[in-house]
């Protein structure tokens, strides 16, 4: 232990000389050989490159700015000290991990095996496998999309129908006549992608996407890049297992460093930079789910002002449109109301979302709590919820760029997350886009 411990002490005291460095210089500016060579830590006889630590802070920043940090990837100035903090976060990364690769080396575990070999294939053919399914739902995706908007168009055509009849008249039953149409469309049109035209496209983009990797990055790169991760994990984790596989925490141990952690947050709290960050979250939020009402309500007036226009050509449709939504926006109770009481990661009160696991709790409340949770989840309108996230991300993915399909849904799924909706809804809707 102890030369692990002199070896880490060294190094990061290699590491912190650098910083101030790395703090000044233009990540983004500069490909030159040269400038990317250059040595920002020595660890035994092993170093970190200037280039190395750019291309794991950048991929941080991509991965982990907006959830974990808070940052907007594409207006990182307005966080330059936490970017200084992911600074260090990254160079301490690597150096640890040239640490634990020096140790397993010492300890003979580290030379790749054949079960590292097995894994690295077994994870990359199931992520292959992965886009090629994200495909295949994405082309059968965009038929839902076409019947879903078909229906709509249909049924706004017969609301602006019952919108223009006079008095007297036999109502239109909208719903019926709207449905009896669609179903004549469903039966008869072309439209729609068969089982075979859905496979064949996704096999299309799906080659399509792994020949522009390869040409890019390289396939057997990627593959590479795999098992040397099941190669280093399993390495890693003996390392572990030798130095900390006799070590016990208490109770008391757990309750003490979760109680600085409280006071941590706190502090940094009511010091400004998340009760920043809680109320963009929340506007962010509140964003999200309202812009599907309000495009569904500015349709409904659009369709109103049209047909009062057929009677009164000198009606400014687009005007009395903005003027009425302007007003119902600010009468409505069916918007999301932004919560001024927001608080990110610490309550006053005192209710502590983790505390629980220092509280044994009784068959009785275990239960109770089981119920209140159903019902919740009962009065919640999921599939709606659902829906509307699905036409946000759908609407947001025709203006985001990224060089793979992976990046550009990383960003949606960053955005969605940001917004409030959890993992396996986010996950789910993305396989269907």
């Amino acid at each position: 232990m102890k030369k692990l411990t002199t070896r880490l002490l060294i190094a990061l005291l290699i590491a912190a000389m650098f910083l101030p460095a790395l703090g000044g210089c233009k990540l983004f500016g500069k490909n030159d050989e040269r400038y990317l060579a250059q040595i920002v830590a020595r660890v035994g006889n092993t170093t970190v490159t200037l280039g190395e630590f750019e291309e794991a802070y950048i991929t941080e920043i991509n991965n982990q700015g907006l959830m974990y940090y808070g940052i907007d990837p594409d207006n990182p100035a307005e966080y330059a000290s936490m970017i200084d903090e992911i600074k260090t976060n990254v160079l301490n990364y690597l150096v640890q991990k040239r640490l634990l690769k020096l140790q397993a080396e010492d300890m003979g575990v580290y030379e790749r095996t054949a079960e590292d070999t097995a894994k690295g294939q077994e994870e990359y053919d199931t992520q292959l496998a992965g886009l090629m399914d994200s495909y295949l739902e994405q082309k059968s995706g965009a038929n839902d999309d076409l019947m879903f908007n078909k229906k709509q168009e249909i049924t706004e055509a017969w609301q602006a129908k019952a919108a223009e009849q006079a008095e007297g008249e036999e109502a239109i039953n909208v719903e019926a006549e709207a449905e009896k149409e669609y179903n004549k469309w469903l039966a008869e049109t072309d439209e729609l992608m068969s089982e075979a035209e859905i496979k064949e496209a996704a096999q299309k983009d799906y080659d399509e996407t792994l020949k522009n990797y390869d040409e890019q990055s390289g396939l057997d790169k990627f593959l590479e890049m795999l098992t040397q991760t099941a190669q280093e994990r399993r390495a890693f984790d003996l390392v572990d297992e030798k130095y900390t596989g006799d070590i016990t925490v208490s109770s008391d141990e757990i309750k003490t460093k979760f109680d600085s952690l409280v006071a941590e947050q706190k502090e940094e709290y009511e010091g400004g930079s998340l009760a920043t960050f809680g109320a963009r979250w929340q506007r962010s939020q509140a964003a999200a789910l309202n812009e599907p009402i309000i495009e569904a309500k500015k349709k409904e007036l659009q369709t109103e002002w049209e047909a009062k226009k057929a009677a009164d050509a000198t009606i400014n449709v687009d005007d009395e449109v903005e003027k009425a939504l302007e007003e119902w926006k600010a009468d409505t109770a069916d918007l999301v109301a932004e919560d001024p009481t927001f608080i990110l990661t610490f309550t006053p009160a005192g209710y502590r979302s983790v505390k629980h696991i220092f509280i044994p709790l009784s068959d009785e409340a275990k239960e109770s709590i089981a119920d209140k949770r159903t019902e919740a989840a009962a009065e919640e309108d999921a599939p709606d919820m659902k829906e509307r996230l699905r036409e946000i991300l759908a609407r947001k993915k025709r203006t985001t760029k990224g060089n793979s399909e992976w990046e550009i849904r990383g960003k949606l799924a960053r955005y969605a997350l940001s917004a409030g909706y959890d993992y396996d809804t986010v996950n789910d809707i993305l396989d269907t886009l």
